[in-house]
């Protein structure tokens, strides 16, 4: 989870990226410092912290708002669906738009891939891992961006077994720990912790995407 800190500091570095239009990212900034501070070096301990930060919620949600500086000044929409093109160019084969542009909102599938694996020799995964894929809400408004995103269920893989025994799993019911075994355990607990981490990754992404998007439009 190295990749965090990373992520936090980019964030407090975006607002300043574009001498024009600056985009305040407090909430994505709030998000990760709350997610660092439930760190501890027993993972399942971080993961029962992770959980009760997110309310017990049954699934993986997060919602932030990116209020257009300096105030008064109108999200140019056009930039914003630049911003999603981009957005998707960057992995075209795991992202993809499930609902069209309407209404100045727009949805994606954004597939995290293996957020967690059970690793056997030489680091190669051995025979069961996570995958996730998020929802994300994208919306446009007069002075502002909202972005929500919404996980609900992993898709459990086994290689050792055939496609009947690969499976979507509910998160209410795995994350970040379960009470099944102790393997079971330990794998859930970090597809719960990568999987918030990914959302602030993503996040982050994004808003740079855009932010570009403002920058290369003044540039021309």
């Amino acid at each position: 989870m190295k990749r965090i800190l990373l992520i936090c500091i980019a964030a407090l570095c975006i607002i300043n990226m574009s001498a024009q239009v600056k985009i305040n990212v407090e909430s994505l900034n709030d998000a990760i410092e709350q997610f660092n501070q439930t760190k501890d070096s027993n993972k399942k301990k971080w993961g029962k912290n992770l959980l009760e930060l997110n309310k017990k919620s049954p699934t993986i949600s997060y919602k932030f708002e990116f209020p257009i500086e300096p105030e008064g000044t109108k999200l140019d929409i056009e930039k914003v669906k630049t911003a999603i093109a981009a957005f998707i160019e960057a992995k075209p084969y795991q992202r993809q738009i499930a609902v069209d542009w309407e209404n100045n909102q727009v949805t994606l599938v954004d597939a995290f891939g293996e957020v967690a694996s059970r690793k056997g020799y030489g680091g190669k995964t051995f025979d069961m891992y996570v995958q996730a894929a998020a929802r994300i809400d994208i919306t446009a408004e007069a002075n502002k961006l909202v972005l929500a995103m919404t996980i609900d269920r992993y898709y459990y893989s086994n290689t050792f077994k055939s496609i009947e025994d690969c499976y979507w799993t509910y998160i209410n019911r795995t994350a970040p720990f379960t009470s099944v075994n102790k393997q079971e355990d330990a794998i859930y607990t970090d597809a719960y912790i990568s999987t918030c981490s990914r959302c602030f990754s993503d996040a982050s992404e994004f808003i740079t995407l855009l932010l570009l998007a403002y920058d290369t439009t003044e540039d021309e």
